[in-house]
């Protein structure tokens, strides 16, 4: 015991005033929503918890580390605040601990971890200390667990189910099909409530064993005391720590159907059994209600990028008490690349004659940037040349088919393909498809250092049966290989709608590629999407979401849209250019709000920003043509068009088959904001090093109503 002597105070006397000296420290948590309290109180909670181990090593780096991607034109950044909350834990060894613990916690009990700590906290703190109530610790925890996602805790219990699965081939046993089933939010404070006491009591012993969610228990143990643990599976060590242990996990089979054991002992060899049911409650759901209480993967937590399919396909082949194959992994690597090949953007505005690869929104090097993509994510080498999807589709059939029958002991007894029958009810089947899906969906994601990705509510969408009707051995939906130009962001962000720019689970943000490379001399040069470390910063505040401002649809004003009166020949001109370009920022109840206002001609309009952008997903460039780039555009044709400007862009007007030209020459961000506005996005042409007359002559061969000249 400490003989220092902690000097006190009497604050009772302090004016608000005095508080001024405090006043960085403030700022710091009243911008993340943090009670000064209840961060002192988690830290207080930390000391109770001599974490140890690799991982720990990093924290203060981790809590520390403040840096940011500035998104010029829009006055916004995404990264990490200096001095933020969870910096301030770094300080002290407590503080570390409690941070390592939030970010195990919330990937396990996340909608609950407040009453996880609040219970932790009445059992091993004073009275006088805790007084912050669980919905208070549950916001400060979530900070935390937010800036510690990189340590990617989801991919540590993927890596820990495949040392489970390696262990018992070894002793050539059938592994638990339970050993990921999710754990009772009281059950976990109280074995971790012993945890403690076991490690700060001399010769203090606690032995956990039985099997049902030991998945998570082993990851949770390796994580926070790596050093002071001891792991067997059926008496097989597969993990002891350098220090005399004090805490024995034991993974056994034949306790499959029974509630986890601890056993907290002593040196007098004094045992005291605690049994805790380790099932949730069957109307306990933590994953809500809006999928029917199903949840996307088998694990909802934090994942790392690099090898993240590799993860997500292992955590679901356990459930069905199976190994995933490198072969199905690379199977799944190149259905996802083979699909890049067969799909093109739809629109919604019924013009499905446009072929528009949607591969052609990774630019010049889209298949190097597919394959590089696709192996970081899978972590596996890849083939650079891959079949076309049906063929891809078969060498998944046929690596399942293997996996299953060498897998014979199962006693799921599974079919793969399934029936036509059960095709619409096979959970396993289902799941496999959508991580072919999201596979697809990262090949247009640039994902930055530390990015990390948690499975909520993603489901594919777009794979349908093959002619036969008995397997899904088709890409795309039952009408055609096509993907909306919003391509389902919504689905890796449950957060994303239509007036969506950038959206952040608070550990990450998926934010469009022009956001950050607006003012690029080609607007359709990359056309994806980056996952950036860190939430959204403005006025030193975390946010998870930046919209457009929407504005009342007002009808558009046809004098901005009458034929020049001059007989001047057509040239690609800037006469459309905005003369002022203004980007505000509000701050709103759920986020950011972003108003995009330009000026032209003393007459200002508001622009969806969100819905440029989208547009721009329908936008097709023009190939270069050996014509000179001011070729005037031919009298038959300027009959038939209209000069435009970024005031009004679209031609509404009952007149014809007119084709609008937007005069924006030279200006990107002009050419962005001239895109369409419209809830019913159309097609358009960017005129790209070409003439007005080619571009022209493109509009008409695919009935595009809109020129935009670069």
């Amino acid at each position: 015991m400490s003989d220092a002597v902690g000097i006190q105070a009497d604050i009772g006397s302090l004016s608000l005033a005095s508080l001024g000296g405090f006043s960085t420290i403030l700022t710091a948590l009243s911008a993340d929503d943090v009670q000064p309290m209840a961060l002192l109180q988690l830290q207080d909670l930390g000391a109770a918890f001599p974490v140890s181990g690799p991982v720990t090593v990093k924290i203060p780096e981790y809590l520390q580390r403040f840096h940011s991607t500035r998104l010029e034109r829009l006055g916004i950044a995404v990264g990490w605040r200096k001095g933020d909350s969870a910096s301030l834990l770094a300080q002290t060894i407590g503080g570390q601990a409690v941070a390592l613990l939030a970010v195990c916690l919330c990937n396990i009990h996340r909608q609950s971890v407040g009453h996880v700590f609040f219970t932790i906290s009445k059992a091993l703190l004073p009275r006088s200390v805790c007084l912050s109530s669980p919905s208070i610790l549950q916001r400060a925890v979530e900070v935390l667990a937010d800036k510690l996602a990189l340590i990617g805790f989801g991919t540590i219990i993927a890596k820990q189910v495949c040392r489970i699965h390696e262990a018992y081939a070894k002793l050539q046993q059938k592994v638990p099909i339970n050993i990921l089933e999710e754990l009772n939010e009281d059950w976990m404070a109280e074995m971790l409530v012993d945890i403690s006491h076991a490690l700060q009591e001399d010769e203090g012993v606690i032995q956990i064993r039985g099997c049902c969610g030991m998945g998570y228990i082993l990851a949770l143990v390796v994580t926070l005391f790596a050093d002071d643990c001891t792991v067997t599976i059926e008496d097989l060590i597969i993990h002891q720590g350098k220090n005399s242990a004090s805490i024995i996990v034991d993974i056994v089979a034949s306790m499959e159907d029974h509630p986890v054991q601890i056993h907290r002992m002593h040196k007098i060899d004094s045992v005291a059994e605690i049994f805790h049911t380790s099932r949730a409650s069957e109307n306990e759901n933590r994953w809500g209600t809006g999928n029917g209480g199903i949840p996307p993967f088998p694990v909802g937590a934090d994942f790392q990028w690099h090898g993240l399919i590799s993860a997500l396909l292992h955590t679901i082949f356990q459930k069905w008490n199976l190994v995933c194959s490198p072969d199905v992994i690379e199977a799944v690597g190149l259905c996802a690349l083979s699909a890049g090949d067969d799909t093109c953007v739809y629109t919604g505005d019924g013009n499905m004659d446009i072929h528009s690869p949607v591969t052609s929104l990774l630019g010049k090097n889209q298949r190097s940037i597919m394959h590089k993509r696709c192996q970081y994510v899978t972590g596996i080498r890849l083939p650079h040349i891959w079949p076309a999807y049906s063929e891809a589709y078969k060498l998944l059939d046929k690596a399942m088919v293997r996996l299953i029958q060498n897998a014979s002991k199962s006693s799921h007894r599974l079919v793969w393909p399934p029936s036509s029958a059960d095709v619409e009810h096979n959970t396993f089947h289902s799941q496999v498809l959508d991580v072919i899906w999201f596979t697809f969906i990262a090949l247009f994601i640039n994902p930055h250092e530390n990015a990390t990705w948690r499975p909520e509510c993603f489901a594919s969408r777009w794979i349908a049966k093959d002619s036969e009707g008995d397997i899904y051995a088709t890409w795309g939906s039952p009408w055609g290989h096509w993907v909306y130009d919003e391509f389902s962001w919504s689905n890796f962000f449950c957060d994303w709608r239509h007036e969506t720019i950038a959206s952040s689970d608070r550990k990450v943000t998926l934010v469009p590629s022009p956001c950050i490379t607006l003012g690029h001399e080609n607007l359709c040069y990359y056309r994806g999407m980056e996952l950036l470390d860190g939430p959204l910063i403005f006025n030193s505040r975390y946010h998870k979401t930046l919209e457009s401002v929407r504005f009342a649809v007002k009808p558009q004003d046809n004098r901005l849209l009458q034929p020049p009166k001059s007989l001047n020949p057509i040239l690609p001109t800037a006469e459309g250019v905005y003369s002022e370009l203004l980007f505000t920022i509000s701050e709103t109840w759920h986020g950011l709000a972003l108003k995009t206002t330009t000026t032209l001609s003393g007459r200002r309009v508001n622009i969806n920003f969100a819905n440029c952008l989208c547009g721009l997903l329908s936008t097709i460039q023009t190939e270069p043509c050996e014509h000179p780039r001011k070729t005037p555009l031919k009298e038959e044709y300027s009959r038939l068009v209209m000069e435009t400007s970024i005031l009004a862009p679209e031609v509404q007007i009952d007149s014809g088959p007119i084709i609008s030209i937007v005069q924006a020459a030279g200006n990107p961000t002009a050419q962005l904001l001239s895109l369409s506005r419209s809830p019913s996005r159309k097609w358009q042409i960017l005129c790209y090093h070409c003439c007005l007359n080619c571009a022209y002559e493109k509009a008409v061969d695919n009935e595009i109503t809109k020129i935009i000249v670069a």
